[in-house]
């Protein structure tokens, strides 16, 4: 199972830094995710985001998304009648990034045409969409920044040096990205990531 801490800014912007909050959300966060096998919540098929066939992988990826967001959805029911305040957002931020996480780590699987990096635009706009409700500006910002990280899937090769250039931050996400094109190695991509 994946496990992560609290980030500093996550836990100062939830307005306490207490470790009894954390510990707490920590238990309640593990509690939560200790009967999820990551591996099937974030089940898809490696050909998912490349499939010659648009409606395949467009069927696959709504069911994954669909999948995610009814289990999360669950989740947010519960935290919602059993927390508050303070515990709750810090509660949510954590299951935000939690999410983050597992997403990243999950796409890290596949490699990605055009047309897929398009679905997983999609997808990611979709997931930013359930997070807001989580009021969580940090949790709102990494998707949003994935949602800008996705475009190294879908500009030309020539394009990607100037992809970032607002945005620093994400380079070495992008650079692990950059990787999972399916014409990395045709296009000579490996040559460009010294450019970003």
């Amino acid at each position: 199972m994946v496990f992560l801490e609290l980030q500093e800014d996550d836990v100062r912007s939830s307005g306490s830094s207490s470790p009894e909050l954390t510990g707490s959300v920590e238990t309640s966060i593990s509690s939560h995710f200790g009967g999820v096998n990551y591996p099937s919540l974030f089940s898809s098929r490696p050909a998912t985001y490349r499939a010659s066939q648009p409606s395949v992988y467009k069927m696959q990826s709504i069911f994954l998304v669909n999948k995610v967001v009814a289990y999360l959805s669950r989740v947010l029911e519960a935290a919602f009648t059993a927390l508050e305040d303070l515990n709750k957002q810090a509660f949510l931020t954590e299951l935000g990034n939690r999410l983050y996480k597992g997403l990243l780590n999950h796409w890290q699987k596949f490699t990605f045409n055009p047309s897929g990096g398009l679905r997983l635009k999609r997808d990611i706009t979709e997931y930013g969409e359930f997070v807001r409700s989580f009021n969580a500006p940090s949790v709102d910002e990494k998707f949003e920044l994935l949602g800008i990280l996705a475009n190294v899937f879908i500009v030309a090769p020539e394009s990607l040096s100037s992809l970032f250039e607002g945005t620093p931050s994400i380079r070495k996400d992008a650079q692990r990205f950059i990787q999972l094109r399916d014409d990395y190695k045709s296009a000579k991509l490996a040559s460009r990531l010294n450019s970003l």
